[in-house]
């Protein structure tokens, strides 16, 4: 069986560790796996970093230290992996002398590279590697000049019955109520303020918007004057914070609408967010 390596910038709770989570489980199938973890963020957001240990065991799940480089070295030469997969672009988080390394020509193994981003500079790409796999065809138009053989791969949308009144019931969930959901990290391009504008504005209709996400401290000049705001306002007592959910799913299934506020403007724009494929799943969702 052959051995994948697969490569991560971080796994704190997000749509790209969630779509590495998925690999990872789907690659195990066919090849040996291990994870590398190039940067641990924090404890306290580590819904898709469990699922990846849960699934591939300890022994085979590495978080670098201080000495990433030669950490890293000593993995691959020690392992000898015949497929090394980076979950994002060497030149988004790794130092140059590890880059150098991993991509240097007289490699033994194939490198497979992604990216889920949507605002690095094509005229930035300087490690090359054997295939790219694309998350969006976004970026198979964006990098198709670098002659580079690729694949998209999107994240898949399977259908799934909404039982609204089973998971309200679960939840807890007001039934004459209409329930609003939105899932992200707080940060401005989530843009969760413009969804505390309209809980403000419809105080006084039976609506609760539910917020599910973790508020990271490197976000905290966003987020905490949206705390500050609905603690001194009693008009957005219909907002309701959840903090970061492992089932996000059951909340998906309660819903009345899915709202997704993220801002779209030059620069600033989501490439393939996963949250909504997973509400396109339950096809009666409004969203």
């Amino acid at each position: 069986m052959k051995r994948l390596l697969i490569i991560t910038p971080h796994l704190s709770t997000g749509g790209a560790p969630q779509v590495t989570a998925n690999k990872v489980k789907l690659m195990c199938n066919d090849f040996e796996v291990k994870v590398v973890e190039h940067a641990f963020v924090a404890w306290k957001f580590v819904v898709q970093r469990n699922r990846i240990i849960e699934t591939i065991g300890e022994n085979n799940f590495l978080s670098l230290g201080e000495n990433k480089t030669q950490e890293l070295i000593s993995i691959i030469n020690d392992w000898r992996p015949d497929i090394i997969s980076m979950e994002e672009f060497p030149e988004m988080f790794m130092s140059e002398d590890m880059a150098d390394w991993v991509y240097r020509p007289e490699r033994s193994y194939t490198i497979i590279e992604t990216t889920h981003d949507s605002s690095f500079n094509p005229k930035k790409k300087k490690y090359m590697p054997d295939r790219f796999v694309f998350v969006s065809p976004y970026n198979s138009l964006k990098y198709n000049h670098l002659n580079i053989p690729y694949d998209i791969i999107e994240y898949p949308v399977d259908n799934k019955i909404q039982n609204k009144l089973e998971f309200r019931n679960k939840l807890g969930l007001e039934p004459d109520y209409k329930h609003i959901v939105i899932i992200g990290l707080f940060t401005p391009r989530k843009n969760q303020k413009y969804a505390f504008e309209l809980c403000h504005k419809l105080s006084d209709y039976k609506i609760k918007f539910h917020f599910l996400g973790n508020q990271a401290d490197n976000f905290a000049d966003y987020w905490k004057p949206l705390m500050e705001w609905k603690e001194a306002n009693p008009k957005l007592n219909n907002c309701v914070i959840w903090g970061e959910r492992s089932y996000t799913e059951s909340f998906l299934n309660a819903a009345d609408l899915f709202l997704f506020p993220s801002k779209g403007d030059r620069g600033n724009k989501e490439l393939n967010p996963i949250v909504i494929k997973e509400a396109l799943e339950y096809q009666e969702l409004p969203k």
